[in-house]
């Protein structure tokens, strides 16, 4: 079981190195895996193949709705790890996201918030209530969480946490109405979402908004990392 989880885990980050994904090679993924399951039982040790496809199927084939029915399916497999529990929600709750239903993934890391108190893990959870908050316009919620993080023993959950409590302090200083802001956090929710095109539209507007003002940089910081990730490097590397 190890030796097929390596060997799956190994071909999903080679794949993901391309973006978008050659079809080809993401369904063929998808083959080996089912062919696997076909002769394994479902239990904890294939817990892990099983969450791969739904990776596969949310992230490569940009299919999430496909991947949270595979990631409920393995929530079910009874005798998982406290650990393996953590990282299905985590991922059930990121395609959640990505499938344009964020409250659904808000209900889950607040319950992973709740059961992982005063925990790393937790606190990670946290982060990522913080920043969908952030993206959904509760800013006053989200700087709540982001004040406690600050201070989480874990550095770079304190560091990512200090940065982005900093960016809508600014923000909100610079616009109160915190309509830049949303352009950012609708820009940050597109991007997880894929949609690429309409994110870089999205910051075109804090530039057309604020030419010369509070946000242009980040904008264009924003749109160079989703051309690095897009794999337009030219692109990228022009705006950085």
């Amino acid at each position: 079981n190890e030796v097929a989880q390596n060997y799956f885990t190994a071909r999903y980050e080679k794949i993901k190195g391309h973006n978008p994904a050659p079809s080809n090679e993401s369904k063929e993924l998808i083959e080996e895996i089912d062919q696997y399951l076909t002769q394994e039982v479902m239990n904890a040790r294939t817990a892990e193949v099983v969450r791969l496809k739904a990776l596969v199927e949310g992230h490569l084939n940009q299919n999430p709705q496909k991947a949270i029915e595979i990631l409920k399916m393995c929530l079910a497999i009874p005798s998982l790890t406290p650990k393996g529990l953590n990282i299905l929600k985590n991922d059930l709750a990121e395609m959640y996201t990505t499938a344009g239903d964020p409250w659904e993934a808000a209900i889950i890391y607040a319950q992973l918030e709740r059961e992982l108190k005063n925990s790393t893990e937790g606190d990670q959870a946290k982060l990522a209530y913080a920043r969908l908050m952030y993206e959904l316009g509760e800013y006053q919620w989200a700087l709540m969480h982001l004040n406690l993080l600050r201070g989480a023993v874990d550095k770079l959950t304190a560091n990512d946490a200090q940065e982005l409590w900093f960016f809508i302090t600014t923000g909100l200083d610079y616009d109160s109405s915190g309509l830049l802001l949303d352009y950012f956090g609708t820009a940050s929710l597109l991007r997880k979402q894929h949609k690429y095109s309409e994110a870089l539209k999205t910051l075109d507007s804090v530039v057309m908004a604020s030419p010369l003002g509070w946000g242009a940089d980040y904008a264009f910081l924003e749109k160079a990392r989703i051309y690095k990730e897009i794999r337009q490097f030219t692109e990228a590397d022009s705006l950085y």
